[in-house]
């Protein structure tokens, strides 16, 4: 099985899933980026890119790593506090997991504008399953969306 999976923000605890993944015979590709406070080189299945293109220089990495992994064929794709719309159309590439770490802000510097709340109930709508670390985070996505989220854990 081949998984595609989109964290731009969680990147260490992303690879230690990924590792996980792949001592288990998973295939997978990570697209994340350096925006965590302690940046590393890139690992093998990693691609690293700007998770706010701001200019043509993140352009050719961008066009590079969709086209890597529309040839990679995911059967999963993990998508995990993805916003960028052009990170968003690797979506379209297969059935999609949306993994949720919090069900509302922790504070007010946490708080989403508008456009972004918007992105979070199409993906929670959409998603071929939800899943979150805690039976609370599930039962508040649960009412809020009407649907099934299942509870996977932390570690």
């Amino acid at each position: 099985m081949r998984i595609l999976w989109l964290s731009p923000w969680m990147r260490p605890l992303t690879r230690v899933y990924l590792d996980a993944l792949h001592s288990d015979g998973y295939e997978c590709l990570l697209v994340t980026s350096d925006q965590h406070y302690e940046p590393v080189g890139a690992l093998g299945y990693e691609r690293v890119l700007d998770p706010r293109p701001k200019d043509l220089r993140t352009l050719r990495p961008l066009l590079h790593t969709v086209a890597e992994a529309c040839a990679f064929r995911p059967d999963d794709i993990v998508v995990e506090l993805v916003w960028d719309p052009q990170w968003l159309a690797l979506t379209q590439l297969a059935p999609t997991v949306h993994l949720v770490h919090d069900d509302q802000p922790h504070d007010a510097t946490e708080a989403r504008p508008a456009w972004q709340r918007v992105l979070f109930r199409h993906f929670c709508v959409r998603a071929a399953r939800v899943v979150c670390f805690s039976e609370h985070v599930a039962a508040r996505l649960a009412d809020r969306f009407g649907r099934r989220v299942d509870v996977v854990p932390l570690g």
